[in-house]
Formats: C-alpha cells, sequence, structure tokens
C-alpha cells in the first residue's frame, strides 16, 4: 500500500513496497500532479514488485532543492540498500540533478532538460513559464551533482532536447547516452519496463554491459508509429517525398489522437509533393475539421486548395 513519507508546498514523497533487493526513485514528469496514491513509474511496484519511492510535485515545478533536500533526508531514513533513478522529462531531469543528493546508484533518465533557467537552456524557450527565480536560483545540472551509472535516453534528431542531452553526457563518463532517433520528446516510449527498464536497473548495479539493453530500446523504438511518423517528417524535409508518403501510408490508424493526427498533417504534405493533390485536401479538411482551433492546420488547407484551383 502506497504511503506519504513526506510532503511540502511543494512535492510530496510517496513510498510502495516491495521484494526486491533495490529500490526505484521516481520523478513525475510536468503533467502529473501529485494526489497521494498515484506516481510516475507505479508499473514497477505493481507488476514487477520494485519498491518505490516516489516524488510527485504538485505543479511543474522542477523539483524545488529545498524540498528535495528535505525529503531526500526522509528517504535516507527509509531505505534498506541500493537505490536507482527514474524519469521523463521534468523527472528525467531530477533524476539527473539529485543523483548526488539521494546517493543513487545509477538512472535512466528519458528526454531531460538540463535546466530551465533563461541563460541555461541553450535557447529552449519550451516550459519557459514554470521559470521561477525563487524556486530554481541554482537549476542547471552540473558535473558535482551526477552520481553513479547513468543512462540518458534522448533524440539526436530533436534540436529542442539534443543541447540538453550533449552537456550533461559531456559532463563524465558516468554518463552514457542511448539515441533514440524519431521519437522527439517521447523516448520513455521506449523504455518498456519488461525488456529495458529492469534489466537496465539490474545491468547497472551488476556493472554488465549495458549494449544489449540500448539494442532493445533501439527495437521498441523502431516499433512506435511515432518513429515512422517523425522519419517520414525526416523524409519530407530532405526532398524524398514519395518515401514518405509511402512510409505513412503503410501505417495503420492510431488509436492515439495526437499520433493519428501527426500521420495526417505529413501524409497530406506527402501527397501534395507528389501530386495527388485532391487527397492532401481531404486529409486537411479532415483535420481542420477535429482541431479547428489549430492555426497551421487552417494554413495548410488554404494553400492545398489553392493548389487544387490553380490546376484546373
Amino acid at each position: 500500500m502506497t504511503s506519504i513519507l513526506f510532503q511540502d508546498d511543494h512535492l510530496q514523497l510517496l513510498h510502495a513496497p516491495g521484494n526486491s533487493p533495490y529500490a526505484v526513485a521516481t520523478f513525475n514528469g510536468r503533467n502529473q500532479r501529485a494526489d497521494g496514491r498515484s506516481f510516475w513509474g507505479q508499473v514497477l511496484a505493481e507488476r514487477y514488485g520494485i519498491e518505490c519511492f516516489a516524488f510527485m510535485t504538485r505543479r511543474p515545478n522542477w523539483f524545488p532543492a529545498t524540498s528535495m533536500a528535505a525529503a531526500a533526508q526522509v528517504l535516507a531514513r527509509h531505505r534498506r540498500g541500493a537505490l536507482l533513478g527514474y524519469g521523463h522529462s521534468m523527472g528525467g531531469y531530477a533524476c539527473l540533478r539529485y543523483s548526488g543528493l539521494l546517493g543513487l546508484a545509477g538512472g535512466i533518465a528519458s528526454a531531460p532538460l538540463a535546466s530551465i533557467a533563461p541563460n541555461e537552456r541553450f535557447g529552449d524557450l519550451r516550459y519557459s513559464e514554470d521559470y521561477d527565480p525563487l524556486l530554481h536560483a541554482e537549476m542547471l545540472v552540473r558535473p558535482e551533482h551526477l552520481q553513479g551509472r547513468l543512462l540518458l535516453a534522448y533524440d539526436p534528431t530533436f534540436a529542442e532536447d539534443r543541447p540538453h542531452a550533449e552537456a550533461v553526457i559531456g559532463h563524465g563518463r558516468n554518463v552514457v547516452g542511448l539515441p533514440l532517433p524519431y521519437l522527439h520528446h517521447r523516448t520513455v516510449l521506449a523504455l518498456k519496463p519488461g525488456s529495458v527498464l529492469v534489466p537496465a536497473f539490474e545491468a547497472i548495479l551488476a556493472g554488465r554491459d549495458l549494449a544489449p539493453i540500448a539494442a532493445r530500446a533501439r527495437r521498441n523504438a523502431k516499433a512506435q508509429p511515432l518513429y515512422r511518423i517523425y522519419l517520414a517528417r525526416a523524409l519530407l524535409r530532405s526532398g524524398r517525398a514519395a518515401l514518405a508518403r509511402i512510409l505513412l501510408e503503410a501505417l495503420p490508424e492510431t488509436e492515439e489522437a495526437d499520433t493519428g493526427l501527426e500521420r495526417r498533417l505529413y501524409l497530406a504534405r506527402a501527397c501534395a509533393r507528389t501530386g495527388a493533390v485532391p487527397r492532401a485536401v481531404t486529409l486537411m479538411q479532415d483535420l481542420v475539421q477535429r482541431r479547428p482551433e489549430n492555426p497551421t492546420y487552417r494554413h495548410e488547407l488554404a494553400r492545398m486548395s489553392r493548389m487544387v484551383r490553380q490546376a484546373a
């Protein structure tokens, strides 16, 4: 049963017992909120019996250092053995930034940012609304913060994430990069618990080679519809619209709404560039009907409709 070990105005520290020889500190993403029950990586406890200490923020506050220091003292009184970390995006940042504070033996950080502070974010304006100078005075992940064998999963083709990842990887040999192209900020999709996370935790603790686990993560990535969608996007940008169209037409409709919308958008562009403009217009009409508030969809529909009129 999950219990609350610590809480303040910024976050909660939850504990889920398990029978594993190690425990995992998990860190939520910015869209998840502390409620005293649910937590990031909950499947590790529920399906795999791994003891979890879960840090859950009350808002997208990026785990303020003062709150983390207080929570770390409480966690230290309850841990029994080796502790590993796991988080994605905002949670990936915390997994790295507080690995030393928590005494982690290692961890897995997916698509982490190094900082959201104005002079430390590599020109990346995402999440700038989360920045609070009172909470984030010493936010940047620095070499002295890092401890243990850390695996950093990122998409090297995604311009926003790449400089954050490369900056942290450059801090030392204990940070190993796991490139997962064409997933953008959703590299976590490749980190399946059974094939990647749990074997990676065990390999980190045993000092074993992480290469076989990285290979599994890459296979998982290529099985994701999003991988093909963003690969097709790259093909479109390099002028290979026909190949992009073949790739997208072979991709079945996905149940995930946002992924399905992206597939239609890039398929419409591929159709327009390969002469199938009427079909492109039909696809864009469907997108505008689904998301009338989206200016990109409206602009693309207008542009493709002009192409039809000009060809008439």
